[in-house]
């Protein structure tokens, strides 16, 4: 799932391919907050995402969409990695015929 990459898969000189990517998915306020008007930054720790599932919740105009991923975090510096399960929940907007994510919110996070 595209969005779930573009925002959680941070690994070192991938800031402008993801910024790409958001950029079809994001509204432009969620854009900015997540992707400053920076080239790259110092990453300090990278995650890979992996076994993606969504679940869309419409009502009406309104719509999110809950997804859930498992998560590798990795150290730059000692290397050292966590993994964990998370769920996150999308706002979507409706913008002509797209429909954009306008924030989300961490649900849960629980270790593997």
């Amino acid at each position: 799932m595209r969005c779930v990459e573009s925002v959680f898969e941070v690994q070192e000189g991938n800031y402008q391919e993801r910024k790409g990517q958001a950029e079809t998915i994001l509204t432009q306020a969620m854009l900015n907050e997540i992707f400053p008007d920076e080239d790259e930054y110092t990453v300090m720790y990278e995650y890979a995402v992996d076994q993606i599932h969504s679940y869309v919740d419409q009502k009406d105009e309104e719509a999110s969409a809950f997804v859930t991923f498992e998560q590798e975090v990795t150290d730059t510096k000692n290397k050292k990695e966590n993994d964990s399960y998370v769920t996150i929940e999308f706002f979507l907007q409706k913008e002509g015929e797209r429909c954009l994510i306008n924030d989300f919110k961490q649900i849960q996070s629980e270790p593997l």
